[in-house]
């Protein structure tokens, strides 16, 4: 009971609570209420009581809708759109399901294709490397127009043509049925450096029945090169003097049972590097670019590389060596290298400055004659030299080893070498600090006429020295030091300048009398015949003048000769430019005919006449680096045939 009775004195309460508003509104609202009639307000014209209608009731507004409400019917509208989606989706992908079932064997894929390659995974370099390529159609539909495309990689060749680049290879197969696998077998030539992996694409292309799409499917694999073709060995020096000549010799060798076919050297030469020569004598060698042509199996060619070198002291240098096969239209440059090879050069100061000059002030030597030389030295060491030792060998052409003189040396013929050391000089065995010395020594050489009969070419003497010694510091304390150097001595050409007259004889036809008559006309035929011994000539030219009374007739033989004449100063110029070595020695001189003319006068009677004088030739020795300058005497009325007749037949007569 007291609890039903404390409910409704809580009711009671929450009544009483309630505004005076409330309740109004609770009573208007009450059903029953009366009518509510509108009246003047502010807002509106006051309703006349006539216009008043009684029985008009107030009509509440509709109920109030909550935000809550709203969102539960939006939540509604969206799962019941989802639940739609949901069964399309249901049916569409039973329809799929169905349609793979009853047709799904007809699609053709790629993953349905098997491409299986088999080869070796290495092969020497350069031998013919063969592999097996199978493709397997697994899909249940033919595959039309289909090809096996092999691309290879940088240094493939054809097998039967190792000069031929193989970039790309199709193989035709055609239509390829379900089911059915196709096998080729390729071979190619892999050239490459030993342990370099090469790559290989293999790449099967194909369509299908009524369609016009191109489908491929690819297959990489690789192969290491595992012998190289080629060996490449460098001879050089590890340790160089400043500003001196070095020589580094690479030898190119055959590694394989193969001819390769344009093989060539390329050597990057360091900065401070001056290229001089080479024994391949190519114009590229300055660019260290060598071509070598053919190199057959077991063959070895070798690549002698001469020049200065010039950097700091403690410098290293690398010279870089490239050898591998060129392509045809460049001979001189590696497209696919074989072998490369890194060689360093440290500079060291000289710990003995040392030079060798000859007495003659030239660079270069004659045969015929000897070469006087002085070798000069100086420690430049802040440390003493104990028990140095200067050995001077010598090589090359033409000289005579039974003439050597070592000066207070020894020269020791089985070696071909001169020696210098405490036994033979007490001041080698202690040098002081900038100590200086000199030693001097002669080789005779051979006559020119040894060297022709030999057929030598570029004939040079070689001197190489080599200076060794023990440097003791300050701490006492040991190091063996060595110098060395290499000069080349060349030896210069002799050109030969004969010019004589002819008359009855040459390529010209001559007029008049022979001897030559007063106030009579006689042509006769000039001849300047030149002839070089050892080396090549370039650069030449040959001048000559005619005396005034002396008439240039315009005809020279060869007429592809390049001839100037110049009337005014009456100098005639020839430009024979190259001249070979040997040419008049075993072949025929170098000759320019052209003709003059004469009509003596009768103050000239039995007088000879000069036709031609002050001739003289210049010109450049190529491989000895020096002018080459000779002249001759003056070509007179006298001819050849009369000189080789017995008679002059030269002088005017009356």
């Amino acid at each position: 009971m007291s609890i039903e009775k404390d409910l409704e004195r809580q009711r009671e309460d929450e009544e009483a609570n309630k505004s005076a508003i409330e309740s109004a509104a609770d009573s208007l609202y009450k059903p029953g209420a009366p009518s509510i009639i509108h009246r003047q307000s502010e807002r509106g014209p006051i309703l006349d009581k006539e216009e008043v209608n009684p029985s008009r009731t107030f009509i509440p507004p509709p109920p109030k809708v909550f935000p809550d409400e709203v969102s539960v019917k939006k939540t509604n509208l969206v799962f019941r759109r989802l639940l739609i989606a949901a069964v399309v989706f249901f049916v569409l992908s039973l329809g799929a399901a169905a349609a793979l079932y009853f047709y799904g064997n007809n699609i053709i894929s790629s993953r349905n294709i098997d491409i299986e390659v088999v080869a070796p995974p290495s092969v020497p370099s350069s031998d013919t490397f063969s592999f097996d390529i199978s493709v397997q159609n697994g899909n249940n539909s033919d595959l039309i127009k289909s090809v096996i495309v092999v691309d290879y990689p940088e240094g493939a060749r054809y097998v039967d043509d190792n000069t031929k680049p193989l970039v790309s290879e199709r193989i035709e197969i055609g239509t390829l049925g379900k089911g059915q696998i196709a096998k080729k077998t390729v071979s190619a030539r892999l050239f490459g450096e030993e342990n370099v992996e090469k790559a290989i694409k293999v790449r099967f292309e194909y369509q299908v029945e009524n369609s016009n799409g191109h489908f491929s499917k690819d297959k990489d694999f690789s192969v290491i090169l595992r012998l190289s073709p080629v060996v490449l060995s460098i001879k050089a020096l590890d340790e160089v003097n400043n500003n001196k000549e070095i020589t580094l010799v690479a030898d190119v060798i055959s590694n394989s049972n193969n001819i390769l076919s344009n093989v060539a050297l390329n050597v990057v030469y360091p900065f401070g590097f001056t290229y001089k020569q080479s024994n391949l004598e190519v114009e590229t060698g300055a660019r260290g670019e060598f071509p070598l042509g053919e190199l057959r199996p077991n063959e070895t060619k070798t690549v002698e590389i001469i020049g200065t070198i010039n950097g700091q002291s403690e410098e290293d240098k690398v010279f870089k060596f490239n050898v591998g096969t060129a392509d045809p239209a460049h001979i001189e440059k590696v497209t696919t290298s074989l072998a490369m090879f890194v060689h360093q050069m440290s500079i060291r100061g000289d710990f003995l400055a040392s030079s060798v000059t000859f007495g003659s002030g030239r660079d270069y030597g004659t045969l015929g004659e000897s070469l006087h030389g002085i070798i000069s030295w100086k420690n430049t060491l802040n440390d003493p030299i104990n028990d140095a030792e200067f050995v001077l060998k010598i090589s090359g052409d033409l000289f005579d080893t039974r003439e050597v003189r070592a000066g207070s040396g020894f020269f020791d013929s089985n070696k071909s070498s001169i020696e210098w050391d405490k036994n033979t000089d007490k001041s080698l065995e202690e040098i002081a600090p900038g100590q200086t010395g000199k030693f001097d020594f002669t080789i005779p050489l051979f006559e020119y006429d040894e060297a022709i009969a030999k057929r030598i070419t570029n004939p040079k003497i070689n001197l190489t020295l080599d200076i060794v010694g023990q440097r003791v510091t300050q701490n006492n304390v040991t190091e063996n030091i060595r110098s060395s150097f290499t000069k080349t001595v060349p030896m210069v050409t002799t050109l030969l300048l004969d010019a004589y007259s002819t008359h009855s004889t040459g390529p010209f036809s001559n007029s008049g009398l022979i001897p030559p008559k007063a106030e009579t006309k006689t042509t006769y035929t000039i001849a300047l015949a030149l002839s070089n011994s050892v080396n090549e000539i370039t650069a030449s030219e040959l001048t000559a003048k005619l005396p005034n009374y002396v008439t240039y007739e315009g005809q020279v033989s060869p007429s592809s000769d390049k001839v100037s004449w110049n009337e005014s100063t009456r100098l005639l110029r020839w430009n024979p430019s190259s001249i070979p070595a040997r040419t008049g020695y075993g072949s025929s001189p170098r000759i320019l005919y052209f003709k003059v003319s004469i009509t003596p006068s009768r103050t000239q009677i039995g007088q000879t006449l000069p036709l031609v004088t002050n001739i003289s030739f210049v010109g450049k020795d190529a491989f000895a680096n020096t002018d080459i300058k000779e002249s001759s005497l003056n070509v007179t009325t006298s001819t050849k045939e009369g000189k080789d007749n017995g008679f002059e037949g030269g002088v005017v007569v009356e």
